[in-house]
């Protein structure tokens, strides 16, 4: 009990902010590291703050040091600002929900913001976005000038062009940043409309007093206003309260009770902002020319509309505002389209997405690369790639784009005849400059990763990101390189495995006739209960195979040797088979199969070691080829069939007694200490019980014995900067087989969580799992969650087997391996350093 009760304490602190009381062995902060601290964090938040989001990983950082400085008492005052500072910042951005070039020429010169106004004839080569991006019925004209500025002048301190990277934007914003102040603790000021229009449409974002607003200005010209911070009080009285996560339209309604969008005159007052906000124009007599494949953006259909910010505004207001810009090239409104054909620059997308995302690995801007020219500073090529790894610390002002290594290859001039090429990616960095305008360079010897990038076709490319390498270092693509594409999606596609990033998980075509996964319950149980004597939580440990936690649960049947009988497995849900592989010489059973399949659009799951299939299942795999690239054992294929809950698609038993059962869904994440170390699945494992109504819930949990708060187990035990979770030796991923015997885990056990284990995968020993009760004090079988980066080492044994550790550093450690028992006091003598 008094390590479950330490455990609840530790939960309810979050991974990130400890105890200090328990934690003695943590150094206080010295008053002038804590000024030092403050201030650092007010200029990082001052910095996301003009740039409108922040990035996960950065929130997650600064959220540990604000809980650290908070737990020393001291600098209340500068503390709390920092916090509301934090709170006011959007976290992996919320905006609503997407000829080659002659290589002689030179394309830093091609920035003009490329628009076309459409003939009649070009209409109808153009694509047509379906989608509810239209003029309101109350609509007139075409043309329209803007004559009052969105905030007054005199509040304006600068404004940042469009096209800028960063965060969740990995490809060039389609907006601008009107910024008042660098602290949204001021008093807000007035937010106006640039000319008279209709206000069609408010949108709530999750948190209070954030508002997004679309006005249109004559029945082809918009402006969308992000982060109003307050509503003027008539459009209250027009629209009601919109509670967070609630939109308001216009034009909506049954005939006779139709809603009507609210008309608003030149310089009337709309609301308030606090710092800045987000301004931008759309045209839907403008295309910008420069995205290859416009259907892409279906998703946020007036993007390919964007105009230039200043144009549309009249003088001398326009030249006042343009003198206001941070971009001195034209246009200094920013460009945000790069694409060209048969070159790399541009945006990029994860094979079988478009801007909107929504694939087996990865949601909107997580399926995004982007190669293009910064927008303050369009001399300096830009490289946007989410989930790299890179740490905030080795690049405070990168957010996720990069430098690159002398600014070159220009990726305007890279082709498919160029061949591979290495990108070193670097940090950047944006200096103070004349005129407010600011300055920018890359620090070269700052070498954060290599991107390694090679064109494929016209419109596909092949990257993978090599995190803390050198170009040397970087020789050829490896199986975790990704495809990337910027062609048109396919339509009517047959059912079948075309365009799955991940060859398990249905594509983006066959995901659309999946339900939506809000009220899916698995209904059936996936075997007769009466046969079942013992179910494993997620969690179990068996080093190599399992020396990380094992991402599903055991349902045994059976125990091994005391029977080979079979019993039928049945589909837990509605759903459709995705894919069935099967292998030899896994078991001691003939044959052993794994079968996927898709509940819903985001949620999919698994069955591992059936030993037969459904002559049903036989049939639907039949017409299908095994995939490449899965051993001469093993014979993979995709399928996309329908089955109904209940239905018997196998059976599970024989020599091996058990099975395994799993689930995946895509809207949950696992917050492992180091993300880029694991696969797709392993990213968003997730109890199957879970997703029972609760009687059946009830049945699996009574076949499990853990009895915590956790009866179902968990496979992610990482608490960053300290001991406990996953670690790997040199570069090792968790996803790949043959790194099994370069993994090390300091975890608690799946059934008994009072029991602590080191799960040894290899390289420091033979496999093995030493285990042991915990103690809360001294040095001997500590507690792995209490043990901080220090100087001191610990030492833990069952008694026959021991490993002494030292915590160097929150992501590095060095351990040694012996027989006997723990001295007094260990030493290492010749360690091994794993990381994570």
């Amino acid at each position: 009990m008094r390590l479950l009760l330490i455990a609840l304490i530790l939960l309810s602190a979050g991974c990130q902010e400890r105890d200090r009381p328990y934690f003695q062995e943590q150094p206080q902060p010295t008053q002038a590291t804590a000024e030092r601290t403050i201030s650092e964090l007010e200029r990082q938040l001052t910095i996301a703050q003009k740039s409108g989001g922040i990035h996960p990983d950065t929130y997650a950082e600064i959220n540990r040091q604000i809980s650290e400085l908070e737990a020393d008492g001291k600098y209340t005052e500068r503390v709390q600002k920092l916090r509301d500072l934090l709170s006011n910042l959007e976290v992996g951005g919320q905006e609503k929900p997407k000829q080659p070039i002659d290589t002689r020429t030179d394309h830093k010169e091609q920035l003009s913001q490329t628009q076309t106004k459409l003939t009649e004839t070009q209409k109808l080569k153009t694509p047509i976005i379906k989608d509810p991006w239209s003029p309101p019925s109350t609509c007139t004209g075409e043309t329209v000038e803007f004559t009052n500025a969105p905030i007054s002048l005199s509040h304006i301190r600068y404004i940042v062009p469009m096209g800028q990277m960063s965060g969740s934007h990995v490809t060039p914003t389609d907006h601008g940043y009107i910024i008042n102040s660098d602290d949204r603790n001021v008093p807000p000021v007035d937010l106006f409309s640039p000319a008279d229009g209709y206000i069609l449409e408010i949108g709530a974002f999750d948190r209070p007093n954030d508002y997004r607003m679309v006005i249109w200005h004559s029945c082809t010209v918009a402006t969308i206003y992000i982060h109003i911070s307050e509503l003027a009080p008539e459009i209250l009285a027009a629209t009601g309260n919109i509670a967070p996560g609630q939109n308001w339209a216009g034009d909506q309604g049954p005939d006779g009770q139709r809603i009507l969008p609210i008309p608003v005159k030149a310089g009337q007052a709309i609301g308030k902002i606090r710092g800045g906000v987000d301004f931008s124009v759309h045209d839907t007599n403008l295309n910008l020319t420069g995205f290859v494949t416009p259907s892409l953006y279906n998703g946020e259909p007036w993007k390919i509309h964007t105009a230039d910010l200043f144009e549309y505004f009249a003088e001398p207001l326009q030249s006042e505002l343009k003198k206001k810009s941070q971009r001195a090239t034209p246009p200094v409104g920013g460009k945000i389209d790069y694409d060209t054909d048969g070159r790399l620059i541009g945006n990029w997308f994860i094979e079988g997405t478009d801007y909107k995302g929504n694939g087996p690995e990865c949601t909107y801007y997580e399926c995004h690369l982007s190669f293009a020219y910064d927008n303050v500073n369009p001399e300096f090529v830009r490289v946007a790639i989410p989930n790299t790894g890179i740490k905030h610390e080795d690049c405070r002002q990168c957010l996720g784009a990069y430098g690159i290594r002398r600014n070159s290859p220009d990726p305007g001039e890279v082709s498919i005849q160029t061949g591979p090429v290495k990108y070193e990616l670097v940090e950047f960095q944006r200096l103070s400059g004349p005129d407010s305008r600011p300055e920018a360079k890359n620090i070269d010897d700052n070498i954060l990763g290599v991107l390694l990038v090679q064109m494929t076709e016209e419109r596909r490319i092949k990257a993978e990101f090599f995190l803390g390498k050198k170009a040397a270092e970087v020789t050829r693509f490896t199986e975790h390189a990704k495809t990337y594409h910027r062609d048109a999606l396919p339509q009517n596609t047959p059912q079948n495995n075309l365009f799955r990033s991940v060859s398990e998980f249905p594509s983006e075509t066959e995901r659309q006739q999946l339900p939506d996964c809000q009220n899916i319950r698995l209904a059936a149980f996936p075997v007769d209960m009466t046969k079942v004597y013992d179910i494993s939580p997620l969690g179990a440990i068996g080093p190599p195979g399992h020396t990380f936690p094992t991402e599903h649960s055991f349902i045994h049947l059976h125990s091994t040797g005391t029977s080979t009988e079979k019993h039928d497995v049945y589909a837990p849900a509605d759903a459709y088979i995705t894919q069935v592989r099967k292998s030899t010489g896994d078991t001691q059973d003939p044959y052993d199969y794994t079968i996927y399949f898709a509940v819903c659009k985001e949620v999919t799951g698994y069955y591992n070691h059936i030993k037969e299939i459904s002559a049903a299942l036989e049939e639907a795999i039949s017409s299908s080829e095994c995939l490449p690239n899965h051993g001469e054992r093993t014979c993979a294929k995709n399928t996309f069939a329908k089955i109904e809950a209940g239905a018997a698609i196998g059976k599970a038993g024989g020599h091996q007694g058990n099975f395994d059962f799993g689930l995946i869904d895509f809207r949950t994440k696992n917050m492992f200490a180091n993300q880029t170390r694991y696969g797709t699945r392993s990213l968003h494992i997730q109890c199957p019980y879970d997703y029972y109504e609760q009687d059946k819930k009830a049945k699996f949990l009574s076949y499990i014995e853990r009895k915590d708060s956790k009866p179902c187990g968990e496979i992610m035990q990482d608490i960053p900067e300290t001991l406990q979770g996953n670690w790997f030796h040199d570069n090792a991923r968790a996803d790949i087989g043959t790194d099994w015997p370069r993994h090390l885990a300091f975890l608690h056990d799946n059934e008994d969580p009072e029991t602590l284990i080191v799960s040894i995968g290899g390289t420091i020993s033979e496999p093995k799992k030493i285990v042991f009760e915990a103690e809360i004090t001294g040095t001997t079988n500590r507690e792995f969650s209490s043990i901080t980066p220090s100087e001191k080492t610990y030492c833990y044994t069952d008694g026959k087997y021991t490993a002494v550790v030292q915590l160097t550093k929150s992501t590095e450690l060095k351990i040694e391996h012996s027989t006997g028992t723990c001295a007094a006091t260990e030493t290492l003598k010749s360690p091994t350093t794993y990381n994570r």
